[in-house]
């Protein structure tokens, strides 16, 4: 009984309407900030996912067995790790600097794999995808463990939102990749083409979201929401 009617006063104090809800996401910049920031992120880490093997099969004239062989276990497999190596690290380097090694190797590793692409290049292909996983790996456990940390006290809704740009993020990653690789295709004849431009779209992305990297602040994310917070519970205090 006492820890009820002591939990309950903070409950109440804490507890807000949908409709608030909604006003404090739509009003809170740092909040669309990071919003943003998982979107453009998660975008670019699955962006890949539908293409890689009609990517094989249509540039390396590579059937679908081998294609399975190659890319699952090399990259997904260097993804594994990775992911793994950086949930065990995260804590001595931080999710920042997890997350900027994850952009900036998936990066490098994209450019290499557009460049094995142009010249047909098996063991140059091999290599951009190790380099890829490594990167996938490292961002992926580094934007999930700061998803989990930037909810400051109210995790049903900041999780809530986070989830919502991750589904849109993965949506339009996959679905976009086919689009944009059919519409390359289809105006320029070239396969080697319409797959690159899907992965500089993820170059891209990749980089956007290590720039957009530096100005999120958990600290200042937290104070944002806490005075948010203040203001609808002073305000329904006064009704």
């Amino acid at each position: 009984e006492k820890r009820n009617a002591e939990s309950g006063p903070g409950r109440e104090k804490h507890s807000i309407t949908f409709k608030q809800s909604i006003k404090l996401l739509s009003s809170s910049p740092k909040t669309l900030q990071f919003a943003f920031y998982i979107f453009i992120s998660i975008f670019a880490l699955f962006a890949n996912e539908v293409v890689m093997d009609p990517f094989g099969a249509e540039v390396f004239g590579m059937p679908v067995s081998e294609t399975t062989k190659l890319f699952k276990p090399t990259m997904g497999g260097t993804q594994l790790v990775f992911m793994l190596l950086t949930g065990f690290l995260l804590a001595k380097i931080g999710y920042k600097r997890g997350a900027f090694f994850g952009n900036t190797f998936s990066s490098i590793g994209f450019a290499i794999i557009i460049v094995a692409g142009t010249m047909i290049d098996m063991n140059l292909l091999r290599i951009g995808l190790v380099v890829t996983g490594m990167g996938l790996g490292a961002a992926s456990v580094s934007n999930l463990s700061m998803m989990m940390n930037m909810t400051a006290g109210r995790s049903g809704i900041y999780i809530g939102l986070w989830g919502t740009a991750q589904s849109l993020a993965i949506f339009i990653g996959h679905s976009g990749a086919g689009v944009i690789r059919d519409l390359v295709y289809t105006v320029s004849g070239n396969h080697m083409l319409a797959y690159t431009a899907i992965f500089i779209i993820e170059i891209i992305a990749f980089t956007a979201s290590s720039f957009v990297l530096p100005h999120i602040s958990k600290e200042a994310f937290e104070e944002e929401s806490h005075a948010k917070m203040l203001e609808y519970t002073e305000a329904a205090k006064a009704v």
